[in-house]
């Protein structure tokens, strides 16, 4: 899963909860990324490069505006932007959510294993509806689920593949039952 990430033996999924600020920043950075430095050198830097050195600039710009939309689209990609932090500690049996935008833990409770199910996700595009198979953590299971703020009765932890869902899955309880302390 590409929001799953591992600090030590804890598992952390970085998730939106519907919030709309990894859109926007998508949209925005690579308009500022463009605009930006083709603006100040086309506009002011330019007209003090002798010949052929103006396309060494502008061959510059682009390089520069490629990093740019790549490094901003491969933090989208992993979840960088995403507001929420859930992480799952089998060493302490906990799960946590973390507000990045706020900088605030919202919850903190004991990580029960069998709480840990695989669900399917309804996403809407263009008024046509697809679903995925999605990882949730939450006490009632439901066959369908939406993106939105975890909380403990439901979190989503994140979507992909039939295979990549299981696996996640089977490693989170494999690693949580090679501790002894860890509730069941």
């Amino acid at each position: 899963m590409i929001n799953l990430s591992k600090r030590g033996c804890s598992f952390i999924f970085a998730v939106n909860g519907g919030d709309a600020q990894a859109s926007l920043i998508a949209l925005y950075s690579p308009i500022v990324g463009l605009l930006v430095p083709v603006g100040v050198y086309g506009f002011s830097l330019q007209q003090y490069v002798p010949g052929v050195w103006k396309l060494v600039g502008w061959a510059t710009i682009a390089l520069f505006a490629t990093f740019v939309l790549y490094r901003v689209f491969g933090s989208l990609y992993v979840g960088r932007y995403s507001r929420f932090e859930i992480q799952i500690d089998p060493e302490y049996s906990t799960i946590s959510v973390y507000d990045r935008r706020e900088h605030m833990l919202l919850w903190q409770d004991d990580f029960l294993p069998h709480f840990l199910y695989v669900s399917q996700i309804q996403v809407s595009i263009r008024g046509d509806s697809y679903t995925y198979p999605a990882l949730v953590y939450g006490k009632n299971q439901f066959e369908v689920v939406h993106e939105g703020v975890p909380y403990p009765d439901m979190s989503l932890l994140g979507y992909g593949t039939a295979q990549e869902i299981n696996t996640t899955k089977n490693t989170i309880i494999d690693t949580c039952n090679q501790f002894p302390g860890a509730a069941q």
